[in-house]
């Protein structure tokens, strides 16, 4: 038993290596033929706005169009229909949306809140309003006669949230089996369709989330209801699959030596590929999808952007002129007015064409500009000796040079070659910031206050609004610039739709144009909350007139090792401790082992996992895809970043276990611990499709810094510092660069505006 026991913890520990994912195109659903032939026959959610938006009242047999969908859209969508479309529908037609969004923001608030004894009421709360809906249901769609698709008044998204209360009892009373049975026999009623849209949202279009639900939906007990359900059998006949039985994987059993965990998988599996219709048709129904941009070209701006290459041009070649070594002389001032000229000529530009940084010279020249206000910002982090970054800038010179030494601050352009030479990671990088004029002159950005708001969202584990990331760099920006900052509400390891969603809210709280930084997989949490703003209702998608900029840092949007390692881990350690404990059937008693079950069931039930493997899901590379397959964004929104290489003499001593495995998990690619260097850019590089160029489009580029994942942070790892790690100044790095040199050369080219 200790040898298996300590087999399956190596199997958890020792580092798993994947191959990396093949570069793939991937076609939205809704877009791929046979998929998009099922859905001619359906309003689209352009449609929908039209509909209300028009002079005219909605015609009746376009209302009951919308009836019809009702139960599939989401509240959202109701609400402004409601608000919009109290002159254009019947009051008969009103009266039917207001109570699905009734229904729906009943619903909404059950899901928001389940399990644990705080929830022990929910089951009667339920049981007041389930059976009479059910049967109001019923008769309306026999009223109709069953034709349409999507009759109904509520939707899979509904039935899934009440379902998923009851799975997470490890001993369901009598009122839950209750609730359960009805759940589950209307499912089955409304057809496979529905049935399979269902499943999909209990497992969050997720194969392994929904294994831990068919684990418990099909297993859960039902003695205290008068007539007991087979649900394997029904369930597999009704979805034309063959649903593994649990007792046939028992001690005894004709398939005991096989997991049955990793059969469920397979069904899982099954369900998400046969649950692709459902998926589109709600995409279709929720979501807009964007005409394409026509990317004319004005004459007026084909006259700025000579203007401005040549400004440019004379800019550099004044700047050639000047010598830096070992002190700044030449025509140094008219150097930076010639670059100052340049930066007005390119913000006019983007005047005349918002995406004009997209071209080749334009963004060659912005991202020589973020890097000139990188060198900049940490060069006056010394000098002003802002938090630790002396003691930093000191022990990096030491290590690099072997022995202790003095930094000159005195000689600003030693100081600057020396933070060059131990910020960045590749001596290629360190000769072209040398040899640049515009690093060397240390532009400082023009006066005034900004009419600018920052919008953050961090990583996995994170506080929240209650967060501290970048506090002191986000406090000196506010003093300086006047750049106020809404820290979103996410939550540590929870999905990105929760997550998107509360960024959404943070949003709604601004009154300023406004800028996203990302952190992590904070990055995908933003990119999804653009999308969804996006192709959501105008009010939403009105939300995002005042975005202007991205900023991402260490971004996690193309998946990590880690991610993609951790679901494969959890399904083999899962298929391992099944077969572990298969011993122990022939026994324990046949009481025990129900009981253990069931607790197991619950466990993979709760929100906590539920949500973790979400999270997971969201860092994995299928994760990602999803994300990207049908996700729209803004292209005239430039995306800065900030990415990482690894040095040993910068390694927190928290992550060196988590290293040692990422550095197996990539073969030796160069990373942060987190993610490697080339995937923690601002675009998808293993997929390739339209909401990946526009992301490509925008994305500015960045030399890699040498740095651990963990930089932006320091009060959330106080309680792990070592002494070593003080005494190294591992968390003292300048913090300042990751946010001041964004905002600013947005500011320099006109992208953020000077309110004085």
């Amino acid at each position: 038993d200790l040898d298996r026991l300590l087999r399956w913890l190596d199997h958890i520990l020792s580092p798993l290596v994947l191959a990396p994912p093949t570069p793939c195109k991937l076609t939205p659903l809704v877009e791929e033929q046979g998929l998009a032939r099922s859905l001619e026959d359906l309003p689209s959610a352009a449609q929908f706005y039209a509909l209300v938006d028009g002079p005219q009242p909605v015609e009746p047999s376009l209302e009951s169009r919308v009836l019809r969908c009702a139960a599939f859209l989401q509240q959202e969508q109701l609400e402004y229909l409601l608000a919009h479309g109290s002159s254009r529908f019947s009051e008969k037609a009103l009266a039917r949306l207001r109570y699905v969004r009734s229904l729906k923001n009943r619903v909404a608030l059950i899901a928001d809140g389940f399990g644990g004894i705080a929830f022990a009421p929910q089951p009667l709360a339920i049981s007041f309003f389930l059976a009479d809906v059910i049967e109001a249901d019923e008769r309306q769609r026999s009223e109709q006669n069953g034709h349409f698709p999507l009759d109904g008044l509520l939707g899979p998204e509904e039935v899934a949230a009440l379902l998923k209360t009851g799975l997470v009892k490890a001993a369901p009373s009598k009122l839950v089996q209750i609730n359960q049975h009805l759940l589950f026999d209307f499912m089955l009623r409304r057809g496979s369709d529905f049935c399979l849209g269902v499943l999909a949202e209990l497992g969050l279009n997720c194969a392994r989330v929904l294994t831990g639900v068919l684990l418990a939906l099909l297993n859960q007990e039902q003695d205290l209801v008068r007539q007991p359900v087979d649900r394997v059998q029904r369930l597999g006949d009704l979805l034309g699959l063959e649903l593994p039985r649990r007792d046939d994987y028992m001690a005894g059993g004709r398939w005991a030596r096989e997991s049955y965990f990793q059969a469920l998988m397979s069904a899982s599996e099954r369900v998400i590929e046969l649950a692709k219709p459902y998926w589109a048709r709600k995409l279709h129904l929720q979501r807009r999808r964007l005409a394409k941009s026509s990317r004319v070209q004005a004459l007026r701006y084909e006259r700025l952007a000579q203007d401005a290459i040549k400004a440019i041009d004379y800019a550099d070649s004044v700047g050639e002129s000047c010598s830096f070594s070992p002190e700044m002389q030449g025509p140094v001032d008219v150097a930076r007015r010639a670059y100052a000229e340049a930066f007005h000529a390119c913000a006019r530009c983007l005047d005349a064409k918002p995406t004009a940084f997209q071209e080749d010279w334009f963004k060659h020249f912005w991202a020589r500009n973020h890097e000139a206000l990188v060198v900049r910002s940490i060069v006056r982090n010394v000098q002003d000796d802002v938090d630790q970054v002396r003691p930093w800038l000191a022990r990096r010179v030491a290590v690099m040079q072997g022995a202790e030494s003095s930094v000159a601050l005195d000689d600003e352009q030693r100081l600057l070659e020396t933070i060059v030479e131990v910020q960045y990671a590749y001596d290629a990088d360190r000769r072209a910031l040398l040899e640049d004029p515009l690093i060397r002159l240390l532009i400082d950005p023009e006066p005034g206050r900004y009419d600018f708001t920052i919008v953050t969202a961090m990583g996995v584990v994170t506080e929240g609004v209650r967060g501290r990331e970048l506090e002191e760099s986000f406090l000196r920006l506010e003093a300086q610039r006047g750049v106020r900052v809404m820290r979103a509400d996410t939550g540590t390891a929870k999905t990105l739709e929760y997550n998107a969603q509360k960024i959404e809210e943070a949003i709604r709280q601004v009154d300023t144009p406004f800028g996203i930084i990302g952190y992590s997989q904070g990055c995908a949490n933003a990119l999804m909350a653009e999308s969804l703003l996006l192709t959501g209702t105008p009010s939403q998608r009105a939300l995002l007139d005042g975005l202007v900029a991205r900023n991402f840092l260490f971004s996690a949007i193309n998946g990590s090792a880690h991610g993609a390692g951790g679901n494969e881990k959890f399904l083999r350690a899962m298929v391992e401790g099944e077969l572990f404990l298969k011993y122990y059937q022939a026994v324990v008693s046949r009481t025990a082992i129900r009981h253990f079950h069931n607790t197991i069931h619950a466990a993979l039930e709760s929100r906590l996992l539920t949500d973790l493997l979400g999270s997971v899901e969201s860092l994995s590379f299928d994760g990602v895809s999803k994300l990207f397959r049908d996700a729209q964004f803004l292209e005239h929104v430039p995306t800065s970043h900030v990415r990482g290489v690894l040095d040993r003499e910068v390694l927190p001593e928290a992550l060196e276990f988590l290293s040692n495995v990422f550095d197996r998990q990539v073969r030796g690619a160069p990373h942060d611990t987190q993610v490697t260097v080339d995937s923690a850019v601002g675009h998808p590089v293993w997929i390739r499709n339209e909401a990946a160029q526009v992301l490509a489009a925008c994305d500015m580029g960045s030399r890699p810094q040498i740095c651990h994942h963990w930089s932006p942070l320091s009060y959330t790892t106080e309680f792990i510092t070592t002494e070593r790690d003080r005494e190294q100044h591992i968390y003292d790095l300048p913090k300042d660069r990751h946010v001041f040199p964004w905002v600013e050369v947005n500011a320099r080219f006109g992208r953020i505006r000077t309110l004085d």
